[in-house]
């Protein structure tokens, strides 16, 4: 097989997306994202028409300046005049996303390419520091504990919680999740597809719908069409 990219987004365009880098500076210390270029990060390639043009790194200002779908913070309750639990973060200032570096606003295509030429292609890292990365172990402690595997900035995850994930098994994938302010994704390769996918939901009221639900179903549809298999791959549990 050769390139396939998996995205789903809601309609309007960009969306924020998680991206792992260092924590923000405290105290009278510069913040990191002032410090660094980040778009130098982004492969730029003319000759294979290869260029992110839709991904910019967000620090100063409204976050709805580089966004066309806004997040949506907190957990909505039955009682329909109960709106003070579901917060817009338009209007908030870029600087809040810092918590868990999520600055970068991007569409799921470009997030999904990205991912491709970081694991694929590896045209941004060397062999050797993707080999570093995907040294996995899998958490002993904390939310992810017997479910997620780590290394050094790439997770392996599995779409059903109740599976422990591993490698080349359906529902398995190598890459990231996120979770920031108003925003829930996840994003990575499918080695049985040899394809890298994003997807990106504008709410984070529930932490596992976007992996039990939305990569899982993307997971299984694409193996039919791509494939012509049929995986029963459990969705929403």
């Amino acid at each position: 097989l050769g390139l396939v990219l998996l995205a789903l987004q809601p309609t309007g365009g960009s969306m924020q997306t998680p991206v792992i880098g260092p924590m923000p500076a405290h105290g009278g210390s510069p913040a990191w994202w002032d410090m660094t270029e980040l778009r130098s990060i982004l492969p730029k390639d003319p000759e294979r028409n290869l260029s992110f043009p839709r991904s910019t790194f967000l620090s100063r200002g409204p976050i709805s300046e580089a966004t066309t779908i806004f997040g949506r913070h907190g957990k909505p309750t039955l009682w329909p005049l109960d709106n003070d639990h579901v917060i817009d973060i338009g209007a908030q200032d870029a600087s809040i996303l810092g918590w868990v570096c999520g600055n970068l606003a991007s569409t799921t295509e470009e997030v999904a390419r990205f991912f491709w030429e970081l694991l694929v292609e590896r045209t941004i890292l060397s062999d050797d520091s993707i080999e570093y990365m995907s040294r996995l172990e899998p958490l002993g402690l904390g939310w992810g504990r017997g479910h997620i595997s780590y290394g050094s900035g790439l997770m392996l995850k599995q779409t059903s919680w109740a599976h422990t994930a591993k490698y080349g098994e359906w529902g398995a994938y190598l890459g990231h999740g996120g979770n920031t302010y108003g925003f829930l994704s996840e994003q990575g390769l499918i080695p049985q597809l040899n394809a890298t996918f994003s997807v990106v939901a504008n709410s984070n009221a529930d932490d596992l719908f976007v992996a039990g639900v939305l990569t899982c179903q993307i997971i299984a549809v694409a193996s039919e069409e791509v494939l012509g298999r049929n995986i029963r791959l459990p969705c929403g549990g």
